[in-house]
């Protein structure tokens, strides 16, 4: 029954992740990556070869982004194919060890890199209240 009880809290809470991820923050990443192209084929319309030290701090940004954006699509993806190879095992018990060993880790990841893009984001784009927010908000 404790195994039965881990597992399902543990599933839970990787279908959320993977959810929120997929559906929520993964669009709103690639909205800030296109809004960061627009600005920065602006200021190369208007300016032309002087736009490129003009737009040295978008292109860094966009560059960490897309980083992001990779990695956050590689971290969703490894945790749906791991997540099915771990509920196809024989016992409850070895599932349980599969979300404790396998599952939790990469759902750590997962938010980990969510949360580095929490920082990067513009606020209007987020789709989420910011930690920061959360903190401050009464």
């Amino acid at each position: 029954v404790e195994y039965e009880k881990y597992v399902m809290n543990r599933k839970i809470e990787a279908n959320v992740a993977i959810d929120m991820a997929r559906n929520t923050i993964l669009p709103a990443a690639i909205s800030y990556q296109n809004f960061l192209l627009e600005n920065i084929m602006g200021l190369e319309e208007v300016f032309g070869k002087d736009s490129k030290s003009m737009s040295i701090a978008q292109r860094d940004i966009l560059k960490r982004t897309s980083t992001l954006v990779n990695d956050l699509y590689d971290s969703i993806k490894r945790l749906r194919e791991n997540k099915e190879k771990v509920n196809a095992r024989k016992s409850t018990e070895k599932v349980a060890e599969g979300y404790g060993d396998i599952i939790s880790p990469l759902t750590e990841e997962l938010g980990e890199i969510c949360t580095k893009m929490e920082g990067l984001i513009d606020n209007e784009i987020w789709p989420l209240p910011k930690f920061q927010e959360l903190l401050f908000t009464r």
